[in-house]
């Protein structure tokens, strides 16, 4: 797993030893140059279920939706399911056992990844699920906008292509003269 300490800002490349305890060793460069240098000493010990959230580099991986953020924990994806449900005011309302029970791709992915790999507990009790049931998870806890999500699959699978609504404003806004914009939004 690669982080940014949030503190410091420096890189470091996480690898755990066979009792779970995290080993940091700096990067130099960017994530994508792989060359480590100096092993950094920290007290932090991580098991498989719980993960410290406050070491983290989270990032939102869709435009569409910058209020789920993903990192990466022991090499898997996983996005922080319960923030992300608060932001959408869902919290209450939604239940995981629920989202877990109710779910049909979930057995599916229980049985080709391993249960083990769906879902883990940040150290402030956040559930932080697989990256591969982002998309459900928004259905579960957005009805709305897996509508746009339905959509815009629609228009993937029926013209073999398909761009966000949010590229099209910004691409829209890079290419277009500022007049034509203005009428377009008069019209």
């Amino acid at each position: 797993m690669k982080i940014v300490d949030p503190i410091t800002g420096v890189k470091k490349q996480v690898t755990f030893t066979k009792d779970h305890k995290p080993v940091f060793t700096i990067i130099q460069g960017g994530f994508d140059n792989e060359r480590k240098d100096v092993p950094v000493e920290e007290e932090k010990v991580s098991s498989k279920l719980e993960t410290p959230s406050d070491v983290m580099y989270w990032e939102a991986w869709y435009p569409e939706l910058p209020d789920m953020r993903f990192t990466t924990v022991d090499g898997i994806g996983v996005f922080n399911a319960s923030e992300f449900a608060r932001k959408r005011g869902y919290e209450k309302d939604k239940d995981l056992k629920k989202f877990f029970s109710n779910t049909p791709c979930i057995a599916v992915y229980a049985k080709k990844l391993g249960t083990d790999k769906l879902i883990r507990f940040s150290e402030a009790g956040d559930v932080l699920l697989n990256e591969v049931l982002a998309f459900s998870f928004v259905e579960y806890v957005d009805p709305s906008f897996s509508i746009y999500m339905h959509d815009r699959m629609h228009e993937l699978f029926y013209n073999g292509v398909v761009v966000s609504d949010n590229y099209l404003a910004v691409a829209a806004k890079r290419r277009l003269p500022r007049k034509v914009l203005e009428k377009l939004i008069k019209q």
